[in-house]
């Protein structure tokens, strides 16, 4: 899950790359406003899949190692499945 969310952020901050070489045909306007939009999409991405990778680490840190354990176990299952 979290290897999806951060190909699906690195696609979305190097769109407006993308969109300065060919969105020649856009307002200036119009493109600012993709531009921004793609960088907070990309940032919120990225920052879930780092939320969603460092749970069992926090959850250790906690105290709630049971929860850890059963949060790591639940992510390895799903992505030998």
């Amino acid at each position: 899950m979290s290897e999806l969310l951060i190909t699906a952020a690195v696609g979305l901050l190097t769109a407006p790359l993308l969109l300065r070489r060919f969105g020649g045909k856009l307002r200036h306007s119009e493109r600012a406003r993709i531009m921004a939009a793609s960088l907070v999409a990309g940032m919120v991405f990225l920052e879930a899949a780092l939320l969603l990778t460092a749970t069992p680490v926090v959850f250790n840190s906690l105290g709630l190692t049971d929860l850890a354990e059963a949060y790591d176990a639940d992510s390895q299952a799903r992505q030998f499945s």
